[in-house]
């Protein structure tokens, strides 16, 4: 089976180069098919007429690829709503750090140096990668080996000079049957006039090589949120990005309409007063009134604090209904972000399991990042002789549980599954090793990891040592 390079990057550079940069603070439309599948006649009022041909690739157009990031950390950085978000998905993916335990002492040393290595820095830096994989929906990791030692030093390159990405496809159907991302072009800069090409680590399947079966090559690349044959990832505010900036629209309206209504005027009628005497009038008593003082008047004069009358509707309705819309689209409750009075704890619960699948699928998606990565550091350290050929390279990514509100529950449903199987396997109903599977995926649910053949065979050989004591 042969793989062929598919690369973009010649496509790209016939699009226009800079994109429209007119409407910085207003965001453009997301549902409008022209950000896929670029200008076209048929196009009328900034949608595209279905039945038409359209652009075969699943990716934003290079122009819109690069305003939808910028939109995106614009939103980020000046929308509270957006920027909760993002530091909430952040927060509970890695909110107690992330640790790893390898089978062999060595590896864990390793993997040790390399994380707290001053320029890697993993245990600061891992929250801005988790960050910026939202805002961005892509990483592009830089990794430079040192073939004496075998030390890797880690860097990250913004998504704003990518290029274009290669991805190769299967022999047999060149152009169609997308494989795997394989290089990574960067967009030329001063220092550099030239495209530079970056080889996506992964694994080495030439038997001929040194480094047959390990990790090698210069970068890795992750991308979130796209189709399998897509080529770039899209940020997680990109969908939300009209909404987020509607809701502070409102919002900022409300505070300007919530401005005026605090304001007065003093009006004072002056009975029977001419146009002069009311001028001398207003020398000695211009001044409003200060808190607490005393006022004296005879019939004549009339004072009354007046206030605009605006006509200001309640919209507190129409706010919570857009602010529910980004919510939604994020994958959050609202009782998550200050509306805690729409929701009693039974619903709150409820809500949030949704919310923790969608948090959790993300932190396993950031764990095999990081699996790729140490796996690389410990194939460096192979090839620069500092670690045997055959050690055991296995270790595992220890990730924060986000399930800790449900560990009484999930507690609870184990003792009940176990108490309910119990009888079943007494009547030869059940075998021991189903009675391990179901052990197992009960403790997952703890935030156990185990592996029911190991359980059992365990089990057996601690149930046999027994037997074999005297006595």
């Amino acid at each position: 089976m042969s793989l062929t390079l598919l690369n973009l990057s010649e496509a790209t550079r016939q699009l226009p180069l800079t994109p429209n940069t007119s409407h910085l603070t207003r965001v453009t439309e997301a549902a409008s098919p022209l950000i896929f599948y670029g200008s076209s006649a048929d196009v009328q009022g900034g949608f595209r007429r279905i039945s038409q041909p359209s652009n075969p690739w699943r990716d934003l157009q290079p122009p819109m690829q690069y305003n939808m990031q910028r939109v995106s950390y614009y939103l980020f950085v000046t929308n509270p709503l957006a920027r909760r978000i993002v530091e909430l998905t952040k927060d509970f993916v890695i909110g107690e750090g992330i640790d790893f335990r390898a089978s062999d002492p060595q590896v864990q040393r390793i993997l040790e140096d390399f994380w707290n290595d001053p320029a890697n820095n993993m245990e600061m830096n891992i929250e801005s990668f988790v960050r910026e994989l939202a805002i961005f929906g892509e990483q592009l990791w830089y990794c430079a080996a040192n073939p004496l030692n075998g030390k890797v030093r880690l860097g990250y390159i913004d998504p704003y000079w990518i290029d274009s990405v290669e991805y190769a496809t299967l022999g047999g159907l060149p152009g169609r049957a997308v494989s795997m991302p394989v290089a990574v072009l960067l967009k030329p800069s001063s220092e550099q006039p030239d495209s530079q090409r970056l080889r996506i680590a992964t694994i080495d399947e030439d038997p001929s090589s040194p480094t047959f079966g390990q990790f090698t090559g210069e970068c890795f690349y992750f991308a979130i949120n796209k189709a399998r044959a897509a080529h770039r990832g899209i940020s997680d505010l990109f969908a939300l990005a009209d909404w987020l900036d509607g809701y502070d629209q409102m919002l900022y309206s409300l505070m300007n309409q919530m401005d005026s209504l605090s304001r007065f005027i003093w009006d004072v009628t002056l009975t029977g007063m001419t146009g002069e005497q009311i001028q001398d009038w207003l020398k000695d008593n211009g001044t409003p009134p200060r808190a607490n003082s005393v006022r004296a008047h005879n019939e004549k004069v009339t004072w009354q604090a007046v206030s605009p009358n605006v006509q200001a509707a309640d919209r507190s309705d129409g706010a919570r209904l857009i602010k529910n819309m980004n919510l939604a689209g994020a994958g959050f409750p609202e009782h998550w972000f200050a509306d805690g009075g729409n929701a009693n704890r039974a619903t709150a619960l409820s809500q949030g399991e949704p919310t923790l699948k969608m948090l959790t699928s993300r932190q396993r998606q950031f764990r095999y990042m990081l699996q790729y990565l140490l796996r690389y550091v410990i194939d460096q350290s192979i090839n620069a002789g500092v670690l045997p050929p055959d050690i055991d390279k296995k270790f595992k990514v220890v990730v924060p549980d986000l399930s800790v509100g449900d560990q009484e529950k999930a507690a609870a449903a184990f003792k009940s599954a176990a108490d309910a199987l119990v009888p079943f396997q007494s009547a030869g109903v059940v075998d021991t090793q189903t009675m391990a599977e179901v052990l197992v995926a009960m403790l997952k649910h703890l935030g156990v990891e185990a592996n029911p053949f190991d359980i059992l065979a365990k089990a057996q050989a601690e149930s046999a040592a027994k037997r074999s004591v005297p006595g």
